[in-house]
């Protein structure tokens, strides 16, 4: 949301042949890069086939603040996460509004380099591929999904930022846009969970291309995490383009469910300056903040039953259990921290202004104030009731966040 990340230059060529549906958009074909033979049959689409049926019309922390003696963890976790405490390994990461890919990670890692055999031994459950484990919410799936003996596929830009778990493989480096790293990086999987990527411009065809890799590799379901609110008119701009990868997806022909998450309930501690204080232009809107545990949770119990299909189709909105205001919000993250978080709305040319001042991109600027109006508006004010009936557990409180970014960690 606040700021983006650095992506690899595109390498990219668009033929004047081989369109969409709908005669609109061109397919993406990859150069090729020169890799050295693999050991993996490399597998072609068929020419003539497209990207995917579009149709023509229609987003680790620097640190956490502990918990104060007496203050209750949270509902679920990893078993290596306490109530007070984070671990801040590896390096020092800011936290981003703009996607699922950051955050401090679930549970330990070991670091170092792991060559690995691109072969699946015999399992009883279908493999699971998963990307963004190097971030918040990837971390805490794969650690889920470890802890149901689920194998799995580890798929990273960095293998060796990759955290090590039990009948979980490291592969990669494959970047979404990058088709023939991502073929290889997905062989052996049967679903793919795919955390959404920067929002680039481009990220529709990033999360197309990484999909028509996974099919290209055996991929028979995809689970795509987006954002609550995803529209084609929605007020916070990164939701129209999670929207755009669901209408994608919808019109593939592969199994797919989509998991809107709610809005983190670390993010307010994450856009505190240095005096704990949130400005924006929220107003009085209200929104149920949902937890990185919940929403793994969900998604990790959907991804270890491949058998089951009641949800493929679907569209799930992971919330929290009540839905409350950034002022209600910031009071217990001060109560559950012990610190003295406090929240001061600002109308929006003083949000602006303030944004402008510290030299803040234009589409950060759009990014940022588009998030507090998409709450303003009050078209984020949903509960739901997926987490309890997904994982048989209730949904968490915002009070019971196990961990919160330090102040000005967002980007």
């Amino acid at each position: 949301m606040i700021g983006s990340a650095t992506r690899p230059p595109w390498q990219v060529v668009r033929p004047a042949a081989g369109r969409v549906a709908g005669n609109t958009q061109r397919m993406c074909a990859i150069t090729d890069r020169g890799r050295a033979p693999q050991t993996i049959p490399r597998r072609t689409r068929p020419a003539g086939v497209p990207i995917g049926a579009i149709p023509a019309a229609p987003g680790g922390g620097r640190g956490c603040a502990t918990r104060p003696a007496g203050a209750g963890p949270s509902a679920r976790g990893p078993s290596t996460w306490g109530a007070g405490r984070c671990r801040t390994e590896p390096a020092p990461r800011a936290y981003s509004l703009y996607s699922n890919d950051f955050g401090p990670r679930a549970g330990p890692a070991r670091r170092g380099p792991r060559r690995e055999e691109h072969t699946i031994a015999a399992h009883d459950k279908p493999t699971v591929a998963v990307t963004g484990v190097t971030g918040a919410l990837g971390s805490r799936i794969a650690a889920r999904l470890a802890d149901r003996g689920v194998p799995q596929l580890l798929v990273a830009r960095d293998p060796s930022r990759l955290p090590e778990l039990p009948g979980a493989q490291h592969r990669g480096p494959a970047v979404y846009d990058d088709a023939e790293a991502m073929q290889q990086a997905l062989t052996g999987a049967d679903t793919l969970v795919l955390i959404s990527s920067h929002p680039t411009g481009k990220r529709l065809e990033e999360h197309a291309t990484a999909a028509e890799a996974g099919r290209a590799a055996g991929v028979r379901r995809v689970l795509y995490v987006s954002l609550i609110g995803a529209g084609p008119i929605a007020t916070y701009r990164n939701a129209r383009d999670h929207w755009l990868t669901e209408q994608y997806l919808a019109g593939s022909g592969m199994r797919h469910t989509i998991f809107r998450a709610g809005i983190y309930a670390s993010t307010p501690a994450a856009l505190a300056d240095d005096e704990l204080v949130i400005r924006g232009p929220g107003g009085d809107g209200r929104v149920a903040f949902a937890t990185h545990d919940d929403i793994a949770e969900v998604i990790a119990t959907v991804a270890a039953d491949d058998a089951e299909t009641a949800h493929d189709g679907q569209v799930l909105e992971v919330t929290g259990p009540e839905s409350i205001t950034l002022a209600e919000c910031v009071e217990q993250i001060a109560r559950a921290t012990g610190r003295g978080y406090r929240y001061e709305p600002q109308t929006l040319p003083e949000a602006f202004a303030q944004r402008w001042a510290d030299g803040v991109s234009g589409v950060q600027i759009e990014s940022w104030i588009s998030w507090y109006q998409a709450i303003a508006t009050g078209e984020l004010d949903r509960v739901t009731d997926v987490v309890p009936r997904i994982t048989g557990s209730e949904a968490t409180p915002v009070a019971r966040a196990p961990w919160f970014p330090e102040p000005r960690s967002s980007r």
